[in-house]
């Protein structure tokens, strides 16, 4: 693998040297919030979004008990991972915890840095949102609603918040950074991308979407090239790895139900969100007008001001003839068609457009199985071994994935879900026919032993599925993915240490894991404490650094 930025992202290996939270990224963010000038339909104006959202959305929650030496997710469990576990809301001061090293966005909602955490070395983006006289109750809620459907998306395409902070001066959101800056200077930059790597662009976007629309049941309304961010690009193949952000304005919607908010921004506003009657097919129109662009550089709708673009919008007429759309091909002037149909019930889906013959003709989805066999190999091996002992096992796996998507090798597992994930109805995660179809093309090859290919299938969705919807999300498949040979590297398993040890006294003790853990009953409480018991060597009541250490190594073994 030879990503532009491959040289600074980690990757672990048994017993390597202590830099392992050194230079996750070191490249700077290229964002800019300044103000761009639009002249002549050529993209070089942010565009500042309309009407933000009302809405109050809850975040799901991640809890499991213990049954059979294995986490379940089920509430009314006796113990069960805390909801606050992977996002949590800091209470200590935010500057006391991140360093400022450079400012890389501004506007009028605030401000977003490039920082590095202090004793990780880890770096992160931090988002402000200002706090002032005329802070509402609508706009708390906003940043609520971004901050709890972050938390319950779940897909490698969508980007990840690690924490929060509630400051007297506003919230400050922590957030991964991806080093390449916004697809939006890419454009300005590039002007306009061959065929085949729009189409990379645009199927990670559909995937993500596809996973909000099915999953989620979530509308972005606001998919722009600014709030879509490069975490990587490929020199070799040209292939970038992006990420979808700021879900400010994103909202569950009701089946059958339409919205009637005016929320977007013009040039990427689907006409029936003008006309206050929309649903979730309103993104797929954004996401037509981001491929016109990517593969003209100019926008489909344009005019000399905003309401001259939103006029033009409503009547939808664009232009596919002109250079460069001569050499163009059919089907990605197909799709375009398909995704800027003015009839919302004729307009195609996200999981239609996944499947449409532009993405075939391009070998996009062979793109994403550009793994090398040994790696493909052991991670099938892992996900069939996964078999956690105990909840702090788990728990540890769980805030390690979440919070340290920079790792090379969980990049590579990116790929590998991708791969798993390949079926005609995919939805962002893995169902029971495809990992039984990966077993069988990439494990079993030429013998095709079903008995036993529907054996480990269904111990895969036992130990793996610890929510029981049928599915394998992305993180869940993370988890049981990597190499368990990451605990032998000291920095992994203090990082993991220190999110538990909340006080910093270099022991965990029982107030801090029922922090950790929610209890449910006092039955739930002598489970804990008999977990508790189990680890503690020294009978002191309390887990040190070296009792920790052991039960992780015990995973390995």
């Amino acid at each position: 693998m030879s990503a532009k930025n491959s040289h600074s992202i980690p990757q672990v290996e048994p017993n390597r040297s202590n830099s392992f939270f050194k230079n996750s990224f070191s490249e700077e963010n290229k964002i800019s919030k300044s103000q761009r000038n639009y002249r002549n339909s050529k993209i070089n104006l942010k565009e500042k979004s309309l009407e933000k959202p009302n809405n109050n959305s809850k975040a799901s929650t991640l809890t499991s008990f213990h049954k059979n030496d294995r986490l379940l997710t089920k509430s009314d469990k006796p113990i069960a991972i805390n909801s606050q576990l992977v996002v949590s809301n800091n209470r200590e001061n935010v500057f006391k915890q991140y360093k400022i090293i450079k400012k890389i966005g501004e506007g009028s909602y605030g401000v977003v840095w490039k920082v590095k955490h202090k004793k990780t070395n880890l770096i992160r983006a931090m988002k402000k949102i200002k706090k002032n006289n005329k802070t509402n109750d609508d706009t708390t809620k906003d940043i609520i609603n971004e901050i709890e459907l972050l938390r319950k998306l779940d897909h490698p395409n969508i980007v990840k918040i690690f924490e929060f902070f509630n400051e007297p001066d506003g919230y400050y959101l922590i957030t991964e950074f991806c080093s390449g800056g916004e697809l939006f200077d890419e454009i300005k930059k590039k002007k306009y991308f061959p065929e085949n790597i729009a189409a990379n662009i645009m199927y990670q976007i559909f995937n993500a979407i596809n996973y909000c629309h099915t999953f989620g049941k979530i509308i972005h309304r606001d998919l722009k090239p600014e709030n879509i961010l490069i975490v990587n690009h490929d020199e070799v193949t040209g292939f970038y790895r992006i990420k979808i952000i700021d879900f400010g304005t994103a909202k569950i919607y009701e089946q059958n139900k339409n919205e009637n908010k005016i929320i977007g921004s013009s040039y990427y506003i689907a006409p029936e969100v003008l006309h206050k009657n929309y649903n979730e097919k309103c993104d797929i129109w954004s996401l037509g007008v981001i491929l016109y662009i990517l593969l003209c550089g100019r926008a489909p709708f344009t005019g000399h001001n905003h309401n001259e673009i939103l006029s033009k919008i409503k009547i939808g007429n664009y232009d596919l003839k002109r250079k460069p759309f001569d050499t163009i091909s059919i089907e990605a002037k197909d799709l375009i068609k398909k995704c800027l149909e003015m009839n919302v019930n004729k307009r195609i889906s996200a999981k239609e457009a996944l499947n449409h013959s532009w993405f075939s003709k391009n070998h996009t989805k062979k793109n994403f199985m550009n793994i090398p066999d040994y790696f493909l190999q052991k991670t099938i091996k892992n996900i069939i071994n996964y078999k956690p002992k105990n909840e702090l096992q788990e728990l540890a796996l769980t805030y390690l994935v979440h919070n340290l998507p920079d790792l090379y090798e969980i990049q590579l597992l990116n790929n590998v879900f991708n791969i798993f994930n390949n079926s005609p109805n995919s939805q962002g995660k893995l169902t029971k026919p495809e990992i039984k179809q990966a077993l069988k093309k990439y494990l079993f090859k030429n013998n095709k032993n079903e008995h036993q290919i529907e054996k480990y299938s269904d111990e895969i969705f036992r130990h793996i599925d610890i929510d029981h919807n049928n599915y394998i999300e992305y993180e869940e498949f993370a988890r049981a993915g990597i190499d368990k040979n990451i605990f032998r590297e000291t920095n992994v398993l203090r990082f993991i240490f220190d999110f538990i040890d909340k006080d910093h006294s270099g022991e965990i003790s029982i107030d801090e894991l029922k922090e950790v853990f929610k209890i449910h009953s006092k039955n739930g409480e002598l489970l804990l404490k008999k977990l508790i018991h189990s680890l503690d060597q020294d009978m002191n009541g309390q887990i040190s650094f070296k009792e920790f250490t052991d039960v992780m190594i015990k995973i390995i073994e």
